[in-house]
């Protein structure tokens, strides 16, 4: 297991942080090459499920994914099947009194396959490419706005 903890300062406002963390369809407008594939499975209130596949820094994840959602305070990310089966991601969003926002991410993620025996510093690496992931998403997304 990898346990996952940052924070991340953001330009953005909470809302649009958010969105950019909790919307598959959305991510994927501003991500293609990252979320290569998603398909909405079921919704029922705030709990969402979706297939999703994404690739990032060489990292290919073929999952089911649970998104629960409270907005745009929290959002929970849980892998019900596939790679990283198991794992669970959650997002705590506030708002800074500049206008922009603070995103506090905790994880534990499960590794199967290949990933179950890695090395510590290779674990280090899986920490350090979630984080940039989601700095690339905030960077996308600020492109895809300025597009718009």
């Amino acid at each position: 297991m990898v346990e996952i903890k940052f924070e991340l300062k953001s330009d953005l406002s909470q809302e649009h942080f958010f969105k950019i963390k909790s919307d598959p369809e959305y991510a994927q407008k501003i991500v293609p090459e990252i979320l290569t594939f998603f398909k909405f499975i079921s919704k029922d209130s705030n709990v969402s499920v979706y297939e999703e596949h994404s690739t990032f820094k060489g990292f290919r994840t073929k999952s089911i994914i649970q998104h629960t959602i409270n907005p745009p305070k929290f959002h929970e990310i849980k892998i019900l099947e596939g790679d990283g089966e198991g794992s669970l991601i959650k997002e705590v969003f506030k708002s800074l009194p500049n206008g922009g926002s603070k995103l506090n991410v905790t994880g534990d993620l499960e590794l199967s396959g290949p990933y179950k025996k890695m090395s510590i510093i290779t674990k280090k690496m899986i920490h350090k490419t979630i984080k940039d992931l989601y700095i690339s998403l905030e960077e996308s997304h600020k492109k895809y706005l300025q597009q718009c």
